[in-house]
């Protein structure tokens, strides 16, 4: 009933393919991987390469040719946008718009040291990309006419950076002869004393002490780091005049009120949020709009020949010629900015025949194409 030779052949086939199928799945698994690559993908991550051996069922990101900056952040190096630079990349495909944002975004900052990214998709597809890094140094948190200075100091325990403090000079005392320390003067021979001119001074005579050195004080400003004898100031570019490097000061702390620009300027550096200034203009999308209509944070307005309102309502009403100083992610300044500059056909990308008969005058002069900055 059984041939010895069909089941020692069976046998053998069983046991070559159980050992044959861990090699074969791997292979299977890398061949699987490949094809995407060979297909045009120059990047796969660890998450997607699991997904690709398992289903296959991945999304491409293409990233545009031209990278440019984000306004009011340093640039990145040419190094970094030459590497993005078309750079094709590969997600899970059920992700949506949102969550796969934040994918591209995360990815490009963690893999290429990038501080910010503004990107903006279009039918799927990356339409926008600006990179910038975020300012460094004291440069980006001075105002306008002040400097920073290092000089020797010593500021009062417990002084920190943003402590208001007085620059005082205080000059060096003549100094005294040590009678200890001095030799007995020799006489000439030949020579006589008078002992008549000789006078001692009685104890706790009247005899003049020497004055003690006024300190005067030499400028105002605000402290900004100590290391050891060193303290950096921040202070106006005058007092910094008169100030120098081989003398010791003394710092006075002051008591004061919080330094609120100081506090704004030092959030806003540590958060992904930035500053940008935009001017109404006629007919535009926010020309007559409340700062409620706004889509981010409005920290001050500033109409023609009228003062600044700083934190302004949300009811008050904008006019063309306001100029806008919003808080926002760059991509959302973007927005703003189109706004304030463009009108309503334009910001929102339509096309039709009565917008562009509207758009146009005599001079031949028509509206703005959104292309790649519609959203």
């Amino acid at each position: 009933m059984f041939q010895l030779e069909t089941v020692l052949f069976n046998t053998a086939s069983l046991a070559g393919g159980a050992l044959i199928s861990p090699a074969g799945r791997v292979v299977g698994d890398r061949l699987a991987t490949d094809v995407f690559a060979v297909a045009g993908a120059r990047e796969l991550n660890s998450d997607v390469s699991r997904l690709v051996r398992t289903v296959g069922r991945v999304s491409s990101v293409t990233l545009p040719e031209v990278i440019d900056d984000i306004g009011g952040y340093d640039p990145v190096s040419d190094a970094v946008k030459e590497q993005l630079s078309g750079k094709t990349l590969l997600f899970p495909r059920r992700l949506t718009e949102a969550e796969l944002r934040d994918r591209l975004v995360t990815r490009i900052k963690d893999d290429h040291g990038v501080g910010h990214v503004d990107v903006e998709f279009e039918d799927g597809d990356v339409s926008y990309l600006a990179l910038g890094s975020r300012a460094a140094g004291l440069g980006p948190t001075l105002a306008p006419g002040t400097v920073a200075l290092a000089i020797r100091g010593d500021p009062g325990s417990g002084a920190a950076a943003g402590d208001p403090v007085q620059v005082w000079s205080v000059p060096k005392q003549a100094a005294e002869p040590d009678p200890n320390s001095e030799e007995p003067k020799q006489i000439e021979r030949g020579a006589t004393t008078d002992t008549t001119d000789v006078v001692d001074s009685p104890p706790g005579g009247d005899a003049e002490e020497p004055e003690e050195p006024t300190p005067t004080r030499i400028a105002f400003g605000e402290l900004r780091g100590v290391t050891e004898d060193a303290a950096t100031i921040a202070l106006d570019e005058e007092d910094a005049s008169n100030l120098s490097s081989n003398e010791h000061y003394r710092l006075v702390t002051l008591p004061a009120n919080p330094p609120v620009d100081r506090e704004f300027a030092s959030l806003l550096r540590n958060a992904d949020e930035t500053m940008a200034i935009t001017t109404i203009v006629a007919d535009a999308n926010l020309d007559g709009k409340l700062v409620s209509d706004v889509d981010t944070t409005v920290a001050a307005v500033r109409s023609a020949n009228k003062p600044i309102d700083a934190i302004p309502p949300r009811s008050r009403r904008l006019a063309a010629g306001d100029t806008l100083y919003v808080v926002g992610r760059p991509e959302v300044l973007r927005k703003v900015e189109r706004r304030a500059t463009m009108a309503d056909s334009q910001t929102d990308g339509g096309d039709d025949a009565g917008d562009t008969n509207d758009g146009s005058d005599a001079d031949g002069e028509s509206s703005r194409p959104s292309g790649a900055q519609s959203s």
